[in-house]
């Protein structure tokens, strides 16, 4: 019982426990591999997208939306990360949702000493997909709604004529950390909904009393959870260095492939580490009362 308080309040110890649980229990590994699979293979149909015969659906949309010279080399790995960017609202809200799902009612079955087998906890989580989905597309529309607003701020950054001083300061700060910002709003809104999934699957609560709950669990423990949203997260950050480097892709368009590789790995690594983490957490949470 102490070593499971140790854990609950040292996040480093309960980071380090999370990622040796994920290696040691493949079947928690899995619903994260297959999403990688997933995510790959999108970001192939859009590699293709510009070429035949795919370019007869997408062609049309593509040179419609922004132009033909886009079809074509090198402009079209230059559009490719955007994209692969507008697939993932709907792989985020749909597919990720129901494989993170599954991988936290593995966790919760272990932890109980229940059945594993994909089939069988895909089956279980289905039942609560509807609330997954609506808990998904609140917490999607909030991380929107920060990024509006935050494009707001780098707006009236891009005003400021400043060549020094605190402004000049405040304008590049604004303008060269928007992914860093925006990852950082990513976290907060991560954190904020941290235990709602858990609470779903594993008390088979619906969708409002989960967030209530949530809530409550949250204001008692912000940044215990925020932490262990936080130091994994940080591992995405050179990933964020090398998509920035421009002149790398100037040099080799193709790199834009290479880098979207490595950040769709990059993600659903954290995701793997973060969520078993949280659902470790909130287990052990519960166990203690």
């Amino acid at each position: 019982m102490k070593e499971k308080q140790n854990l609950d309040k040292n996040c480093f110890a309960l980071l380090k426990a999370s990622t040796t649980t994920l290696f040691q229990h493949q079947e928690i590994l899995k619903p994260f591999i297959i999403l990688i699979f997933i995510q790959l293979f999108i970001l192939e149909i859009l590699y293709f997208a510009p070429r035949f015969p795919l370019n007869i659906f997408f062609g049309p949309i593509i040179a419609k939306l922004w132009s033909e010279s886009f079809l074509h080399y090198p402009l079209n790995f230059a559009l490719l990360p955007k994209l692969f960017q507008y697939s993932q609202f709907p792989v985020y809200i749909f597919i990720s949702s129901l494989l993170v799902s599954i991988a936290i009612l593995t966790i919760s079955n272990l932890n109980n000493g229940e059945e594993t087998e994909l089939k069988l906890v895909f089956k279980q989580t289905l039942k609560h997909y509807v609330h997954i989905v609506v808990a998904t597309l609140i917490s999607f529309f909030l991380v929107v709604g920060l990024f509006k607003i935050y494009g707001l701020a780098y707006e009236r950054a891009e005003l400021i004529r400043s060549k020094t001083g605190i402004f000049f300061i405040l304008k590049t700060i604004v303008i060269y950390g928007t992914p860093y910002f925006n990852l950082l709003l990513s976290i907060l809104v991560t954190t904020l909904f941290a235990y709602v999934l858990p609470i779903i699957l594993i008390e088979k609560e619906k969708i409002f009393q989960a967030l209530v709950l949530n809530f409550k669990l949250i204001a008692k423990s912000f940044w215990s959870v925020f932490m262990i949203v936080f130091i994994p997260s940080l591992i995405y950050v050179p990933v964020l260095l090398l998509r920035n480097s421009v002149a790398l892709e100037k040099i080799l368009p193709e790199l834009s492939v290479l880098m979207l590789i490595l950040t769709i790995i990059t993600m659903v690594f954290i995701d793997s580490i973060v969520y078993t983490a949280i659902t470790t957490m909130y287990l052990l949470k519960k166990e203690s009362k």
